[in-house]
């Protein structure tokens, strides 16, 4: 069990650093920076859905303004912090991809 947990926090880890390779690259191909900028924005979401979708699984613990919200004591409450996560990754992915479309 932990074996997987830390294969996927590596896989959430390897694609965070590709997307900073991709920004990194930006600099030494200037004329591809629309592509690079796109490629590194979209691997840092998938991360950020990686590490989201783990500890989801998991069950871990959601800090939150009101307090630490737990999935044995809060369950609707927690799926509902998930969710509007899940769903603010989604509008930023959104926003950057149809950003990136259309600059020019």
């Amino acid at each position: 069990m932990v074996r997987k947990v830390k294969l996927r926090i590596a896989i959430a880890a390897l694609l965070f650093i590709l997307g900073l390779v991709c920004f990194v690259c930006w600099f030494v191909f200037p004329e591809h920076s629309k592509y690079l900028d796109l490629c590194g924005w979209m691997l840092w979401v998938l991360a950020y859905f990686a590490v989201l979708w783990e500890n989801y699984r998991r069950k871990a613990p959601v800090p939150t303004r009101g307090g630490t919200v737990e999935f044995s004591k809060h369950p609707n409450m927690y799926r509902a912090n998930y969710f509007l996560l899940f769903f603010m990754g989604a509008v930023a992915f959104l926003i950057l991809v149809i950003f990136m479309v259309l600059r020019r």
